[in-house]
């Protein structure tokens, strides 16, 4: 796949000066940028015996399994692929994509102290985006237990910060349904999304997560159809069953560098809850 991308730089004439007089034309910079495309396949070779004489659909079993780490990979891929060894290119490595330090060895979800404060991290980060791409951050992304350290946060009269449903009064977040991977609620008026596949081994001490504040309609992912399948005949002499889950994607990540903004350090630190 490939996405071209046009941009027209800045023109102090672009304004008409009078009626009747030449407009301003300025030449399109074009360029262009591209995904490769992976492979993602798994299989799984089983006994005849095994799926003729059980009492359950094994073979359903297999190909659902063989399905949802397909979907774990690809996934993965997505957020931290590295572009090459036949890997996508994922979020975390595009190319001139945002970053916004949250270094403190105080975190809050809030805080009158802004170094301190992932509330003012997550609007530091949608700023850079809509002062950099001109257009407003979509969703946050975030490991699900960066959303319980959110979740678990109280304010000085140990009331919970997140409310989980009804009125509230200056709420920073509202917690949606319980979910483990998935829309999980809305922090900073963004939609929070959770993803067990967010890396949580980050910093010197290999112990801090990540969170993602992006455009998602700036971000590319093209996907073939999983095709499902099972083999008899190549491993007939031996009475086996060859599954195999196959797909094939290409990712652009990058196309616009600002509208992706990754916040890390040492204010994400792995919580405990």
């Amino acid at each position: 796949p490939r996405t071209p991308a046009y941009h027209i730089a800045p023109d102090p004439q672009l304004c008409q000066e009078s009626q009747n007089n030449q407009i301003s034309s300025t030449d399109m910079q074009t360029t262009s940028v591209s995904s490769g495309i992976s492979t993602i396949s798994g299989q799984q070779i089983v006994s005849l015996q095994l799926v003729s004489q059980s009492g359950i659909p094994f073979d359903e079993i297999i190909l659902g399994d063989l399905a949802a780490d397909f979907a774990r990979s690809l996934d993965s891929q997505v957020i931290t692929g590295s572009g090459s060894a036949g890997q996508l290119r994922g979020l975390e490595n595009g190319a001139s994509v945002g970053t916004t330090a949250f270094t403190t060895a105080s975190p809050a979800l809030v805080s009158a102290t802004s170094a301190n404060s992932f509330y003012n991290k997550v609007i530091s980060a949608a700023n850079a985006l809509n002062t950099t791409r001109y257009l407003p951050a979509t969703h946050v992304i975030m490991h699900p237990q960066r959303w319980l350290w959110c979740l678990e946060a109280l304010d000085g009269n140990l009331r919970p910060i997140v409310l989980t449903n009804g009125a509230g009064f200056n709420n920073v977040a509202i917690s949606g349904e319980p979910t483990a991977e998935g829309a999980a609620g809305v922090l900073a008026n963004l939609p929070v999304y959770t993803d067990n596949n967010v890396p949580v081994n980050k910093g010197t001490g290999t112990n801090q997560d990540e969170v993602f504040v992006i455009r998602a309609s700036d971000v590319f992912l093209f996907e073939g159809e999983l095709a499902l399948e099972s083999f008899d005949s190549t491993y007939a002499n031996q009475n086996s069953l060859l599954y195999r889950a196959v797909g094939y994607a290409g990712m652009i990540p990058d196309r616009y560098s600002a509208s992706v903004n990754i916040i890390g350090g040492t204010g994400l630190v792995a919580p405990s809850l």
